[in-house]
């Protein structure tokens, strides 16, 4: 098996700490999808139980209980301290940065008469 990567393609180094297997599929699904809402995390579990033979639904939909079941586990995870929640956008692992806007985005390399090189 193929151990897990962070977003730069290095291994992923986590603590040593023991998972559920439905802990895993939900740190797995938020490293893959961050930032991930509690919603689409509780569906994504009830998608893991539904595979393993039990009650649940496919990851696109949503029932009155994938937000609670997503928060619940995001909050377990976040004990752990291996997510975050981040306001208006999700749980992201610990550390993710969000791509730049274009406002920070670096400006193109111009010559001394401040047009683009070659302009």
């Amino acid at each position: 098996m193929n151990e897990p990567t962070d977003l730069l393609g290095e291994p992923l180094v986590l603590p040593a700490v023991k998972l559920t297997p439905r802990q895993r599929v939900a740190l797995e699904h938020i490293r893959r999808r961050q930032p991930v809402t509690n919603d689409e995390l509780g569906a994504a579990l009830h998608s893991f139980r539904r595979g393993q033979g039990g009650r649940g639904h496919d990851r696109d939909l949503r029932c009155e209980w994938c937000r609670t079941e997503g928060a619940q586990m995001g909050r377990r995870l976040r004990a752990l301290a291996l997510v975050q929640w981040k306001r208006n956008a999700g749980w992201t692992l610990v550390g993710y940065q969000a791509p730049a806007s274009r406002s920070e985005r670096r400006l193109p390399d111009t010559d001394d008469h401040g047009f683009p090189i070659g302009f």
